[in-house]
């Protein structure tokens, strides 16, 4: 007989976050994360509309950077966050991509705002499953005018 108990509803995030009988400990750190995910599949699915895409590629840069700073809130979970200070951002400031974020941010949502002959490539990187489009060379979203509408 299948077990028709009811699930109990998560009374917190870390529980929401972690599934059945056990908590995240880095729960608002999970959240953005799902939160950058949530952002990154926004952007695909309006690459092709110009003022919603750039209003949905600003909340991704937004909550991407928010990441590492919410990750700092919770460092008491860690029993030594040294490797944050000490290894982690030293690849982070080495990484092109994760200074691209930092710049991007920086001059485009705090500063200004996307220029008119702005241009963002977009792609799925360090993904272990294959994706139907490998074989086309831009794959689903490859480079757009972010001003030029591409809908048809």
């Amino acid at each position: 007989m299948p077990d028709i108990t009811p699930k109990r509803n998560p009374k917190t995030l870390a529980e929401k976050l972690a599934g059945d009988g056990s908590t995240c400990p880095i729960p608002a750190t999970h959240d953005r994360l799902q939160e950058v995910h949530y952002w990154w599949h926004q952007m695909a699915e309006l690459h092709h509309e110009p003022d919603p895409f750039r209003y949905r590629l600003g909340a991704f840069a937004q909550v991407a950077r928010s990441v590492t700073l919410m990750l700092q809130t919770e460092k008491a979970i860690f029993e030594n966050f040294d490797f944050y200070q000490n290894d982690w951002v030293a690849k982070a400031n080495a990484d092109p991509i994760m200074q691209w974020l930092k710049n991007t941010r920086n001059s485009c949502f705090h500063r200004s705002a996307l220029a008119p002959s702005s241009w963002l490539h977009m792609e799925c990187f360090r993904n272990p499953r294959k994706s139907p489009w490998e074989e086309e060379e831009d794959g689903p979203i490859g480079t757009r005018d972010p001003f030029q509408c591409t809908h048809f």
